[in-house]
């Protein structure tokens, strides 16, 4: 049995070394490089899916989509929507929104979503909504980053709602998504946590409030300059950067000055 395992290993590394060979000459080998698509290694099927996805062959698409949609395994499946999206976007979004809607392993839907948002998706970001309210919070964070990368302010109401989740780095990424929104009712929303007793999402916080002019974005900015946490200064910082506001800058030069830490100053 152990000589049989030790075979097996042998041939998966062989096939696998031969999926690089033809990788590196942008080839498909006349079909071969598909045939190991239903290869019963995972390992095999995993790399050449990504192999497939780099030949930028469209004539490879069904089988991508086949891979998407149909393999056993969700890590597969994951690496076939990379595939779809690296090199054969503009061809390969029908076949992402359509497993988007089949997919059901938490893994594989953060990579669609991911997927979605490289092949610039915008159209059918209604579609994304229902997953901001999936039961895993990879799926749900994952949504609130491809709303922002496909550059859909109007979905900032509902990416709001996520600061209320119960998983900390989903409500982080909520503030890293809408920080780009210039969104008033994220900026206000955004206020509750700049006292956080977690830095990153104080950090996230700050940037979202210094995005949008509102009556209480001064006040809360200067307020951000004494926090004891060197990434929320430097947080603060960059939202002074954008926010372009002279009174604001006056305000803080002598705190600048006399800062501890050099990332800061």
């Amino acid at each position: 049995l152990h000589l049989v395992g030790c075979s097996s290993e042998n041939k998966v590394k062989q096939k696998i070394a031969q999926i690089r060979v033809w990788e590196d000459q942008s080839w498909t080998a006349n079909g071969r490089l598909t045939g190991f698509l239903s290869d019963k290694s995972e390992a095999v099927r995993d790399r050449a899916t990504l192999a497939l996805g780099r030949a930028n062959d469209t004539l490879a698409l069904d089988s991508l989509r086949r891979v998407l949609l149909d393999d056993p395994s969700a890590k597969v499946r994951g690496t076939a929507a990379f595939a779809l999206s690296a090199w054969t976007w503009k061809v390969g979004k029908p076949s992402l929104l359509e497993a988007l809607e089949k997919e059901q392993d938490p893994e594989a839907l953060v990579l669609i979503l991911q997927s979605l948002a490289r092949t610039y998706a915008r159209e059918e970001y209604v579609l994304y909504y229902r997953f901001l309210h999936h039961p895993d919070p990879r799926v749900r964070a994952q949504t609130a980053l491809t709303l922002d990368m496909i550059n859909r302010r109007e979905s900032a109401d509902s990416i709001i709602l996520l600061l209320k989740d119960p998983d900390s780095f989903v409500r982080e990424t909520a503030l890293i998504s809408l920080a780009r929104m210039g969104s008033e009712a994220a900026a206000r929303a955004a206020l509750e946590f700049i006292d956080d007793p977690n830095s990153a999402i104080r950090a996230a916080a700050y940037r979202v409030v210094g995005s949008t002019r509102f009556p209480e974005r001064n006040a809360a900015i200067l307020k951000g300059y004494k926090d004891s946490d060197e990434m929320v200064r430097c947080a603060v910082a960059d939202a002074c950067l954008l926010m372009r506001d002279t009174s604001v800058l006056n305000a803080i030069v002598p705190t600048l000055a006399n800062d501890p830490s050099p990332g800061v100053v």
